[in-house]
């Protein structure tokens, strides 16, 4: 049977529980970090932007990170220490380090959200909410990066009452399919990605450059093996090569440059996609789902801008079809 919505007093009491995990979350690690400059990023995503619905139709990330630093001891909580101090990224020589953590909430839908009756063809309603931390290593040449992703996918998300009030500020059509969303249940991912920088130089006085990408993730969540290449122009790219990644709006615009620098850039990458919960549905119980597309090809183009202590970073992403059914 169909969860219920959660009821208006009970989100609300949702949203205060979040926001004060966060807050305690975030003091608590500024304090350990309190030596080395902080930055934060907010990262809004909208398909309105490209005149479409459906798919993933709406993303809202909070991301905080502290650096640089030589050595993560001592900078995370005990427990991440455990579970990363032994790791590559931790005693590679020669490396400046940084830390990442951020708040993510991801809505996917299918096309059609104006019916009740929900597709059985198409994506199915789904929420997820999760906590991810990232953990980096790099010099001007290489850049690693591990993150552990953990989190909750349904109705606990609050994505259906987030959908609602962007498709009210946005005026678009109120979605009614969420009764079928994926049922509550928890979430986790563990990920390695790596990038080079194989070219670079000046082109009329541009820089310029070309970064190979490697990455690989599972879990739960989600589990694939990806492979790209980032081509950029602009200026000050020397310093923000260790933000360069395959889904830069996901990495957050942490090592910013100095005022006025800005890149245009072009991501492709192809990913083989071993299983997705917002596609193969709920793991341990029945739910809606559809048939996953393996290999997936993806294409994003962006730019970003420096100014003062603000970043500025736009980005559109295209993808081949995720799932077998896909109509568009």
């Amino acid at each position: 049977m169909p969860s219920p919505a959660p009821s208006p007093a009970r989100a609300g009491g949702l949203i205060a529980c979040y926001v004060l995990l966060l807050g305690c979350s975030q003091q608590a690690l500024a304090q350990r970090n309190s030596d080395v400059e902080g930055l934060s990023t907010l990262v809004f995503e909208n398909d309105q932007f490209n005149m479409e619905d459906g798919g993933y139709t709406n993303g809202l990330g909070y991301s905080w990170t502290y650096g640089p630093f030589d050595d993560f001891a001592g900078r995370v909580p005990g427990w991440l220490e455990t579970l990363g101090g032994g790791l590559y990224v931790a005693t590679m020589k020669d490396k400046r380090r940084r830390l990442g953590y951020s708040v993510i909430q991801e809505i996917y839908t299918p096309e059609e959200t104006g019916s009740k009756v929900a597709d059985p063809d198409d994506r199915p309603y789904a929420g997820l909410l999760t906590w991810q931390t990232n953990w980096y290593a790099y010099d001007d040449r290489v850049t690693d990066r591990l993150e552990l992703e953990l989190g909750i996918v349904g109705e606990l998300s609050l994505a259906e009452g987030a959908q609602k009030v962007v498709h009210e500020i946005t005026s678009a059509d109120k979605p009614e399919g969420w009764d079928d969303q994926l049922e509550n249940e928890p979430i986790f991912r563990v990920g390695a990605h790596r990038g080079w920088r194989l070219l670079d130089g000046l082109l009329g006085g541009i820089e310029y450059d070309v970064i190979g990408h490697l990455a690989a993730n599972a879990g739960t969540r989600r589990s694939d093996a990806a492979t790209g290449l980032s081509f950029r122009i602009g200026n000050g790219l020397q310093g923000s090569f260790a933000n360069v990644s395959l889904t830069p709006v996901r990495d957050g615009n942490w090592n910013r440059t100095r005022h006025g620098s800005w890149s245009v850039f072009i991501n492709l990458s192809g990913q083989y996609v071993f299983n997705d919960i917002t596609l193969d549905g709920n793991t341990f119980e029945n739910s809606p789902s559809v048939d996953l597309e393996n290999e997936v090809g993806s294409a994003i183009a962006g730019a970003s801008w420096n100014i003062g202590s603000w970043g500025w970073l736009f980005t559109m992403r295209a993808l081949t079809d995720e799932f077998d059914t896909q109509k568009t």
